[in-house]
């Protein structure tokens, strides 16, 4: 099953949404962020992007919808902000944006031209355009899902490698490049178990690595 979160505050757009999706994949779950939550014009993108990245740490969404224009309170949210918020702190993780000004999210220079889509064209689901827009977003979240358990499983892996043989500094540097490219599909936080070094860390952890050896090395000299 696809689990699809929905940045929309329009019931006859999600109803077109839904409708459109349901035409080409009918097992799908939806989580509605504007219209099943209650949020206060006071920081609403940083408080709404929160709980969608809290969501794709707890693995309950695989992708978001989010149309470009949404209201709240006679204010107007874009989506690409949202966009912005989420992509910064996992940047592989399937996003895309409908409107009918394509050019507008486009436009922006941390917006890709690939993740915004008409909205007439997505909803004409007999066509083919709309087809490839529909192949396009569930491969994505394929994609997405398969990577982000790969480097999991192989960073475990790696740290039972670490546990079981000792500290090496080729298992250190795997470890450090298997968490980069984890982070890219969920947020592992300077606040969790698995930080992340930094290249002095990983430099400093090398060599007193080094010299641990250098030391067995000379004892049994």
């Amino acid at each position: 099953m696809y689990r699809i979160g929905i940045v929309e505050d329009s019931g006859d757009e999600i109803d077109k949404i839904e409708r459109t999706l349901d035409f080409f994949y009918t097992d799908f779950d939806m989580s509605y962020y504007f219209s099943d939550r209650t949020y206060t014009p006071e920081n609403i993108v940083g408080n709404l992007s929160n709980d969608i990245i809290m969501d794709i740490q707890s693995d309950k969404i695989d992708g978001l919808i989010i149309d470009y224009k949404v209201m709240l309170d006679d204010i107007i949210i874009e989506g690409n902000e949202i966009y912005r918020e989420i992509n910064m702190v996992i940047p592989k993780f399937p996003i895309i944006i409908l409107t009918e000004i394509v050019d507008e999210p486009e436009g922006k220079e941390y917006m890709d031209a690939d993740k915004v889509y008409r909205k007439s064209t997505f909803f004409n689901f007999e066509s083919r355009a709309s087809k490839d827009m529909y192949t396009k977003f569930f491969k994505n979240m394929d994609h997405y899902r398969k990577n982000r358990q790969q480097y999991k499983d192989e960073l475990n892996k790696k740290k039972e490698t670490l546990v079981s043989e000792g500290i090496k500094e080729e298992t250190i540097l795997e470890i450090v490049e298997l968490e980069n490219e984890l982070s890219k599909y969920e947020n592992i936080g300077s606040d969790s178990s698995d930080i992340l070094l930094d290249s002095d860390s990983i430099e400093k952890a090398i060599n007193l690595i080094k010299q641990v050896d250098e030391m067995i090395d000379d004892e049994k000299s």
